[in-house]
């Protein structure tokens, strides 16, 4: 109802005497709506469809994809076993994983040395990892050196590195 007035009080015509006998008109149905008592019912048969996802699981599949990421986590504890019995804490740093291959680099460190120590002992150089060439008939090997002259490069796609 209020939509119906106020569609009219827009356009400007709420005086006119056509208007007042329409909104009377339909104010009466209105309130003869609101009082009267409805004695009727009325019945709707309704059959509705809603689509929806269903995930069913097989069991069996869920089993092998967890055997098979557990026996992965399984696979490394051997790696690890008896890391325990090394004496000092280790690492798998770049630094000490380099003293451990006997890096020519760190010569002058001591074998067990830490991160630390091996920092201290070598000082702040300018190294560089890559492919080596010491003589012309021994294969390509790859480093960690000092860069001097260039003697140190990346490795090119394709080629093969000892």
């Amino acid at each position: 109802m209020f939509a119906f007035r106020a569609s009219f009080a827009a356009a400007g015509v709420q005086n006119s005497p056509g208007l007042r006998r329409v909104l009377d008109k339909h104010q009466a149905a209105m309130s003869e709506l609101d009082n009267a008592t409805f004695r009727w019912r009325q019945h709707i048969t309704y059959h509705g469809t809603e689509p929806t996802t269903i995930y069913t699981v097989n069991v069996l599949f869920i089993g092998l994809a967890v055997a098979a990421s557990l026996l992965g986590v399984l696979a490394l504890f051997p790696l690890y076993y008896g890391w325990w019995d090394l004496g000092r804490k280790v690492s798998l740093n770049p630094l000490e994983t380099a003293k451990a291959f006997e890096a020519p680099l760190l010569k002058e460190v001591h074998s067990n040395a830490p991160r630390s120590k091996i920092v201290e002992t070598v000082g702040m150089q300018h190294v560089r990892y890559g492919v080596m060439q010491e003589k012309n008939d021994e294969p390509r090997r790859l480093h960690i050196e000092e860069n001097h002259d260039g003697q140190v490069k990346t490795p090119e796609p394709g080629s093969v590195v000892v």
